[in-house]
């Protein structure tokens, strides 16, 4: 109970037996009235204070769970990733389908395809296939670069001319 409301329950108590003492039944009535509310009102504080206790070790224990569920997941993909590269896009498409569903506001099906799709192109980048997982404007942009760098190397000399000179030195 609340130390000040049961201090105040309690000098209402002594008061209401005061007055009974001296015969005012009515002051002894509104005293013990008064004691009761202040009994009643400290009840409530207690009760809403261990409520809010509560919730708090709660949401503590939550936020303790997902920080050791998220090591648990970084460490199994740190595992995959040197033991066993191709496994990590796997482990990783959860928490990309997760974090796009809690922070997107995805829903399931759609953060689903989109991880499917992010660990596909995880998993091609590992293999060595990054020119499989870009988008065809990027790739377009990449073949009109490398057909110009082509034409600019048509009939020059495998060696450079300034590596050629230094090296006559």
């Amino acid at each position: 109970m609340n130390t000040e409301a049961k201090r105040q329950a309690a000098h209402a108590m002594r008061q209401a037996s005061r007055a009974a003492k001296q015969g005012d039944v009515a002051a002894a009535e509104r005293w013990s009235k008064t004691a009761q509310r202040l009994s009643a009102a400290a009840a409530h504080t207690d009760a809403a204070s261990a409520e809010a206790e509560e919730a708090a070790r709660l949401n503590q224990e939550e936020a303790e769970d997902m920080i050791c569920d998220l090591f648990a997941k970084a460490a199994f993909i740190a595992n995959a990733m040197v033991h066993a590269p191709m496994q990590a896009p796997a482990a990783f498409q959860t928490l990309v389908k997760l974090w796009r569903e809690q922070n997107l506001g995805e829903g399931e099906a759609d953060a689903e395809a989109a991880a499917a799709k992010q660990a596909a192109a995880q998993a091609a980048w590992l293999d060595g296939r990054m020119e499989e997982t870009l988008p065809d404007y990027v790739r377009a942009r990449m073949d009109k670069a490398w057909a110009a760098r082509r034409e600019a190397l048509q009939g020059a000399p495998p060696i450079p001319p300034l590596w050629a000179e230094s090296e006559a030195d």
